[in-house]
């Protein structure tokens, strides 16, 4: 008949019995503010509406949202059937609850507004469409389990990881609406299960104050960010930092797989590296002071040129230098209070610009 009705349901609508699928279809909001109770079959929710309410899907049950659609604050997903976001967009007001960890699936579309994920629950980003959040805030203090295709953010978009991020694809984390946005971590991201890279795009921002933990494969930051908490790198695996990076007091590096620093690096105080081959100067510029501690080791390899702009490097550890020139301007100096070992026929230089010094009140070894 044309125009648009709604069903708003404050009691029970259970679907039991059939094993096909009862659709809400183009026009038919369904504004639930009370329980939605899929016991068999599935149903469709293509006509929109909202929800402070609950979905339950029991075993073998699916509710599955096709069309734009906004959850309130205080909204839940119950059962061990599953609960399929598939629709563009999704608004979200507040704390979304799930009490199944295979229920709730983000299968494709965008999301917008602002998301918390309570302790206990669980959000599965799922399939290989893109999966987009310009402008949105995530925060999650549960589980989020990333087997699925990109996310992408922009426009000030926020992801407060508090809690445990599963990434178990080798994707990209990226910028494609523009404007930057930042994945603040304060938490674990663990990458596991997947070979390959994830890559934090340019633009976008990889804030850790808690660990990023590289269990397989690779994480290439090529976004920038600033770090004060720690890296660990798998034995096989590694961090690679390809982009402008800060690296605060108390930063660490961890595992026997390998760290790389090959963009502008900007150090600010001490950096802990517990295994002798992880930590890697590749290429590139360090700004800032940095120390490295007793018992920590930086190598500074390939043939590529290491600048340091006017930085202070102590070292009261070990340093190995397999690799190219050490040069720069500004007046660099080098504190060798530890061991500094060159096993490289090249130049400390001055590009111009300052006096710079090596003070070396250790041992300074020429080998290999």
């Amino acid at each position: 008949y044309g125009g648009v009705w709604a069903f708003v349901n404050t009691g029970t609508f259970r679907k039991t019995t059939t094993t096909g699928t009862t659709t809400f279809n183009t026009s038919v909001l369904l504004n639930n503010s009370g329980l939605v109770d899929t016991e068999s079959g599935a149903i469709a929710i293509a006509g929109g509406g909202t929800n402070s309410g609950a979905f339950n899907a029991a075993a073998n049950g699916v509710n599955n949202f096709i069309t734009p659609y906004t959850f309130n604050d205080g909204s839940a997903f119950t059962g061990t059937g599953i609960d399929s976001w598939d629709a563009s967009p999704i608004t979200l007001n507040g704390t979304i609850i799930s009490t199944n960890v295979a229920t709730w699936q983000w299968y494709a579309g965008q999301i917008a507004g602002t998301l918390t994920i309570p302790s206990g629950s669980t959000l599965n980003i799922v399939s290989g469409n893109d999966h987009n959040m310009p402008g949105g805030l995530l925060t999650n203090n549960g589980v989020i389990l990333h087997t699925g295709g990109r996310v992408r953010g922009g426009t000030g978009t926020v992801i407060n990881n508090a809690a445990l991020w599963l990434e178990e694809v080798d994707q990209a984390i990226n910028d494609d609406y523009g404007g930057g946005w930042a994945f603040v971590n304060t938490g674990t991201f663990c990458k596991t299960n997947s070979s390959g890279t994830t890559t934090f795009n340019t633009s976008a921002l990889l804030n850790n104050s808690g660990l990023v933990d590289t269990e397989t494969g690779a994480i290439a930051i090529a976004g920038g960010g600033t770090n004060s908490g720690a890296f660990n790198a798998a034995a096989g695996t590694a961090n690679n930092f390809t982009a402008t990076y800060t690296f605060n007091d108390g930063s660490a590096f961890t595992g026997t797989g390998l760290v790389s620093w090959a963009a502008a690096i900007t150090l600010n105080g001490t950096l802990i590296s517990t295994n002798a081959a992880t930590l890697q100067w590749d290429a590139g510029t360090l700004f800032g002071s940095a120390t490295i501690p007793s018992g920590s080791t930086l190598n500074i390899v390939t043939g590529n040129a290491h600048y340091l702009s006017g930085a202070i490097l102590t070292n009261n550890g070990t340093v190995i230098d397999p690799g190219g020139q050490i040069r720069g301007s500004g007046g660099w100096t080098i504190y060798n209070n530890g061991l500094w070992q060159e096993e490289v026929d090249n130049f400390f230089y001055n590009d111009g610009g300052g006096v710079d010094t090596i003070v070396n009140a250790g041992t300074f070894r020429k080998t290999a």
